[in-house]
Parts: C-alpha cells; structure tokens; sequence
C-alpha cells in the first residue's frame, strides 16, 4: 500500500508501504542531524524521493515520544503514519504537507504546534489525533491548525466546549458518521455545557466563510445556548442530515441564523434532509438573506417550531412542520426592523393540534410581509376556548401583508368554543386565494382585511 494523501487509515500494514523507514524515538532532536534514523537524517537521504516514515510505538509505557526541538517542515513527498501509542511533541510548530496515517487516536502531544495550513494533500483528519482537553477542544485545535475536512468516527461523545470556526477561516468541513438509527450507529455530540453556550457557532463578520457540517446527532439541555449558531454564513454553505434536539432553554433555538441585513444579501446557503425537535424555538432566522431549506422536520419544540424575521429570499421545500407545543404558535413570521419579502413555501406540510394560530404573521413600525404557500397542507384543530386561524395576520396603521396560497389544503378546527377560521386578518392585509381545498372551520375568512380570488389567474 501506498500513502499518498492524508486520510484517516485502518488496518494498515506497515511492511507493506512502499519505501518505508522506521524513525528512531531516542532520536534528542528529530528535526536535527542524528544517527541516520532521525526524522530530518530520514528526509535529507530520501533527495526528493517519495518515502514514508514509520513512528512505531516500541515502549513498554502507554506512549512513545518522538522530540521535536527545532522548527522544521515534513514536505509533500513524504508521508507518516503513525502507530497508535506514537506521539509527536516538543516546544516548537512542525509544518505537515505530506499526508498522515493514523486512526482516531492521538498524536500530537501537548507542547507542539502542528501546521496544515500549507498542506495540498491533506484529506480528512481526525479530531482525535490533537491533543486537547474534550472533543469541542480538539475540533477547535484541527482548525486552528489548519485543517478544514474534520471527519468523526461513528460513537456517542460528549463535550462542554463550544465547537468555533474561527473567524477568518473560509472553507471548513465536519461531518460524522451519520445520525444514529435503528440501522446505523451514526456519529451522536452531546452538548454538556450549562453556561448558555452554543454547541457549534460559525461566526464570520467578513462573511467570507463556506462549507459543510453534515450526518451527525446534535443534543444539548436546559441550560445551554443554541444547538448550531450562524452568524454571516455565505458563499453556498450548507447543513445536511442533521439531528438537533433538546435545547430547551427560553428564547434558545436547535438552530440560529443571524445576519447583518446592512451587509446586503449575504447569507446564500442551504439547508438539507435536516430535523430538530424537543428545543425551545426549533429553526429562527433573524435578519437572514437568501437561504432554502429542502425537506426534514421542525417538530415539537415547545414555543415555536419555526420563526423568522426581517427575513429575505427565503424558500422552504417539501419540509415537516409540525407538533408545537399545544400553549405555542406553530410558526411566527415578524416583520420588526424592515420589510419581509420573497418568502415562500412549495409541497410544505404544516399540522398543529394548538392553542393559537398554525401561522401568526405580525407586521409592526411600517413595515410589510409578501409571502406565498404553493402545494402545502396547513392544518391546525384547537380544543380550548381561543380563536385559532390557519394564518392570522396583524399589523399597524399603515402596513400590512400579501399573501398567495395556490393549490392548497387549508383545515381550521375548533373543537371547543373558539372560533375556527381559515384566514384572520386586519386591515391592510390582502390574500390571493387560488384553487385551494379549505374544511372544518367556521368562518373562512375574518376580519378587515382583502380576500381575493382570482379567475383562472395566477398571482405572482
């Protein structure tokens, strides 16, 4: 076998790499002249040549440590692989381009400071092998170090520090083994934290930051922040196959999206086959631009399963939402700072058993919400004495919303003394009513606002 690219190796056989050489640990200084088995003595004879070095661990004690004194560079013709017990210490920084093999175990010892940052054949490394104190600090070494594809074995692991892209980095890349099933293991983080904290947090002011988190197990508790905080996450991010669940702490979100709407239409990421459930908001977007959400669930978080304000050019597609909390609204959708437009939702499926309203639209300070529903079910039932709406919409003097519902099942149900009605609305509020099923209500349409139908015309 040959190593040409880092990667995280199993079940290597070490006789059969070729032009491989076994570094001396009694070696004082690695990165100086030695007895010929030095990791520099290894290197210089090589001349160029490609090579791999072996660091085996020979000790009788748990590690065997190799010193690395003197600053130097292992270059992209050589490649190291590592037995697990191996590890590579000193005081000073050991720049890694070639590649590295080595399981999900440690190392790199406590005192050295690995370099990747030039590295053009690094695939993807463990957080295992830094040292560190819980998972969150090893992940947060590897990219500090400069790795950007961080790849997680398949186990449950629990963790108090906050997971942090720093913040001038811009391609990153964690993923696990996939969320845990019946038929899969998966890659499962608990978040232990109590200090209202988030569990990850991508964090860009330069809004320069792209990449992946993807097929892992988020869960938290009552007393931690949000599960994943993104602040200015752009240039075709995305999240996929994602679990969160069970940050329930008050106003705290399994997922935040935040951005400074000043900056223009920043946020251009996606969204994909992800759920989060048992958190206090499930999804809230605030001041976000320009992000889809395609398929998964938002389901039975306790105050809303979905929020989102100030919010622009914003698309969910064949999405899950439902099972808020019954005292709760099943998505609210704020216009408070500016007006909240090309918002939409195609093949949604919206079911709430309430005590409000399956969606509260509240426009305030002058400002309007343009939205639009095509292919979606909307069903709410309420069982105590309030009204309850499919949509209800309020707004101040001089503002209001329009709204499109095409080609949708709309079920208001009341089965307690409230009133039942499909659409709620005030003044200034206007729906385009198109080719829509509506049952179980009372009233089909409340309020002062305007009920529109076209005949045979789509709105747009």
């Amino acid at each position: 076998m040959i190593i040409r690219g880092s990667v995280v190796c199993e079940n290597i056989d070490i006789n059969n790499i070729y032009k491989s050489y076994y570094v001396d640990s009694t070696e004082a200084d690695q990165f100086a002249t030695g007895n010929g088995n030095s990791v520099k003595d290894l290197i210089d004879a090589a001349g160029g040549d490609e090579i791999t070095l072996v660091f085996p661990h020979s000790s009788d004690n748990s590690q065997t440590t190799y010193t690395f004194s003197t600053s130097g560079t292992i270059p992209n013709t050589t490649h190291i692989v590592l037995e697990k017990g191996a590890i590579l210490n000193g005081t000073t920084t050991l720049t890694i381009n070639g590649g590295v093999g080595a399981e999900h175990w440690q190392i790199f010892g406590s005192g050295i400071t690995p370099d990747f940052s030039g590295n053009d054949k690094i695939g993807a490394v463990s957080p295992f092998w830094f040292y560190g104190g819980d998972l969150g600090a090893k992940i947060n070494e590897a990219w500090s170090a400069g790795c950007t594809n961080i790849k997680l074995p398949q186990g449950e692991f629990s963790y108090n520090t906050t997971i942090a892209v720093p913040s001038n980095t811009e391609v990153y890349y964690l993923s696990g083994g996939g969320m845990s099933n019946s038929s899969n293991a998966g890659t499962t983080l608990n978040f232990t934290a109590t200090d209202s904290s988030n569990g990850i947090e991508i964090v860009n002011p330069s809004g320069k930051a792209r990449g992946v988190l993807k097929d892992f197990r988020l869960t938290g508790n009552s007393n931690a922040g949000n599960g994943i905080k993104l602040d200015n996450v752009s240039r075709l991010s995305k999240l996929e196959n994602l679990m969160v669940q069970d940050f329930t702490k008050g106003d705290k979100a399994g997922i935040l999206i935040e951005s400074s709407y000043s900056d223009g239409f920043t946020n251009i990421f996606s969204i994909i086959d992800c759920s989060v459930k048992n958190c206090d908001i499930g999804l809230f977007a605030d001041a976000a631009n320009i992000f889809s959400v395609w398929g998964g669930t938002l389901q039975g978080n306790n105050k809303y399963n979905l929020s989102l304000r100030d919010c622009r050019g914003v698309s969910f597609h064949g999405t899950t939402i439902q099972g808020c909390d019954s005292s709760s609204i099943g998505t609210r959708i704020v216009a408070k700072n500016r007006s909240v437009e090309a918002l939409s939702f195609i093949g949604c499926w919206f079911e709430e058993d309430l005590s409000e309203d399956v969606i509260y639209c509240q426009n305030t300070d002058g400002y309007d919400t343009k939205m639009s529903f095509r292919d979606c079910r909307l069903a709410g039932t309420v069982s105590s004495v309030n009204d309850t709406s499919v949509i209800k919409c309020t707004d101040s003097a001089s503002n209001g919303a329009d709204v499109l519902f095409s080609n949708c099942y709309l079920k208001s149900d009341s089965t307690g003394s409230g009133t039942a009605s499909i659409w709620q609305t005030s003044a200034n509020t206007r729906i385009w009513d198109e080719f829509n099923t509506t049952s179980s209500y009372d009233t089909d349409f409340a309020g002062a606002g305007t009920h529109i139908k076209p005949s045979g015309v789509i709105v747009n």
